[in-house]
């Protein structure tokens, strides 16, 4: 695409694998751990590409150590396919929500997927644009108590939510781009722990994007104040912005948009962070020239590599990542997931990494 990919940050990250975006803390499993890693030839390097079949504009997908959870829409409902690490389909689609779940005259329009040990929580909001729910459900698909209740005829945008796992248990960030927004904290049965309440970003910033909680700090990937470049925000656990300027990731040529990174992650495995975003070209529209691009960091959030994940037809993927493998769902007319190998870095003594089930 010729987007001009420049790498100017980096935040002081660190290697902690007791935490990860799609899992948490107290989330143990195979880890490989590298402190102060670097490579010089890529960090990652493309596997292949499977299809689920059928499914609309938005899909989700984390992990476990065994399996892949993957949420897309079809027939204007949310369903779950899960995978194993080799991305062979276990079993049928699952549905997720049901006429009764939507309110009257609406459809679903965006949602997020979020794995917190053996649960997994769908957050959703209609065409309405401004209610908001969660579901529980258990890693089969069943669903786990009553569907929650976040907000009904809302002053602000509940569109584009960002759902992410705080210290054990489901929170949910959302609200209109600019200076605020709004946080609304449940526990792993979906009560609310905190009312919704708003939080000041220091800045104004595009409501477009992904947070991910690690080590008691907020890491808010979004598009800058112009969209130009994409970005990530640093808080402190109670929200005190810790950099106001926050750090460039990517930085867009003149005029060009490097926003709505809709999925991040940090993998267990060397601390390597990935986020799937949008480029648009100058004067572009988003129905006809945005396409979906994959960007991989290493652990102080350095850029390393760039890849093209979907075409103009293609919005909102998402990233997980397990076992040295990170993996990309984007969806349009059918649901496909990008498998990449994590690389072994420079001097590593144990060899070679393995992606996939066989570790």
């Amino acid at each position: 695409m010729g987007t001009v990919l420049s790498c100017l940050v980096a935040c002081t990250g660190s290697n902690d694998d007791s935490s990860t975006p799609d899992s948490g803390p107290g989330d143990t499993g195979t880890q490989i751990t590298a402190p102060d890693a670097s490579w010089s030839d890529g960090i990652v390097e493309y596997q292949r590409t499977v299809s689920l079949g059928p499914g609309s504009t938005w899909t989700g997908i984390v992990a476990d150590d065994d399996h892949l959870y993957v949420s897309l829409k079809d027939q204007d409902h949310l369903w779950l396919q899960v995978l194993d690490h080799d991305m062979n389909m276990i079993g049928d689609r699952v549905q997720l929500t049901f006429d009764s779940d939507v309110p009257a005259d609406q459809k679903i329009a965006d949602h997020k997927l979020l794995r917190i040990l053996d649960r997994l929580f769908l957050a959703w909001n209609p065409n309405a644009r401004n209610d908001l729910y969660l579901i529980a459900f258990d890693l089969e698909g069943t669903r786990l108590g009553n569907q929650a209740t976040i907000e009904v005829n809302a002053f602000v945008s509940t569109a584009d939510m960002h759902l992410l796992n705080h210290d054990q248990a489901p929170t949910l960030i959302y609200g209109d781009a600019g200076p605020t927004r709004w946080v609304a904290e449940l526990d792993l049965d979906l009560n609310l722990v905190t009312p919704p309440f708003e939080v000041a970003m220091g800045k104004n910033l595009d409501q477009l994007g992904t947070t991910i909680y690690h080590q008691d700090r907020w890491y808010m990937f979004t598009g800058d104040e112009t969209s130009e470049n994409l970005t990530v925000s640093f808080f402190e656990k109670d929200w005190t912005p810790s950099d106001p300027s926050g750090k460039t990731l990517i930085q867009g040529q003149e005029g060009e948009w490097n926003w709505f990174p809709s999925g991040a992650d940090r993998s267990r495995d060397f601390g390597v962070w990935a986020n799937v975003y949008h480029n648009m070209p100058y004067q572009g529209t988003f129905a006809d020239d945005a396409t979906i691009e994959l960007a991989v960091f290493d652990q102080n959030l350095e850029f390393s590599q760039h890849f093209d994940v979907g075409g103009t037809d293609y919005h909102a993927a998402d990233v997980t990542s397990r076992n040295a493998c990170l993996y990309v769902a984007v969806a349009w007319a059918d649901v496909t997931i990008d498998q990449y190998r994590i690389k072994a870095p420079d001097g590593y003594e144990d060899g070679e990494t393995t992606c996939g089930a066989a570790r």
